[in-house]
């Protein structure tokens, strides 16, 4: 169980990574719910998404053995985008596995770390053998919505609003 230290700690650690993100309303939308409502817009944040908040929690716990391994993280692309984003505030190793998905205009993060990320598609041999390297060289494995510090990173944008 976690406390509400535990997220201000969390989020102390990242904020220097990330953009604090403003709360907005809408006067049609509050005039059609027929009430006021607030609207936190993560889509400001780095990556245009409050995923960079876990990635960045997850990649700041990892030790300078685990980085050097490399990092694995199966995603349709928002959180790899994330962690190409976060692999700036730490040395890694060259490794990024995420599922290929449709055209994205999120490609242009993907596009700073080129020869650090590799796609693959979901169900292929491609994305087999690279699994199997990645499990060789003991790369840490960020899982982007079961993994604590992934999640507590998340929760940080609720803090925000304290």
């Amino acid at each position: 169980m976690s406390s509400p230290q535990d997220i201000i700690s969390v989020y102390h650690r990242i904020q220097p990574h990330i953009h604090k993100t403003p709360l907005l309303s809408s006067r049609l939308i509050n005039k059609i719910a027929g009430c006021d409502l607030y609207l936190k817009c993560e889509n400001f944040q780095k990556a245009d998404s409050y995923k960079i908040r876990g990635a960045t929690n997850a990649i700041l716990q990892l030790s300078s053995k685990q980085r050097s391994r490399g990092v694995l993280i199966h995603s349709s692309r928002n959180f790899a985008q994330a962690y190409t984003i976060c692999k700036k505030l730490r040395s890694f190793g060259p490794y990024c596995n995420a599922k290929q998905c449709t055209q994205s205009k999120k490609s242009r993060y993907e596009n700073l770390w080129r020869n650090h990320y590799r796609l693959c598609t979901y169900h292929s041999s491609k994305r087999a053998s690279i699994l199997k390297d990645l499990k060789r060289k003991k790369a840490a494995f960020l899982r982007l919505s079961n993994q604590l510090g992934v999640i507590y990173g998340q929760v940080t944008a609720s803090y925000e609003l304290i």
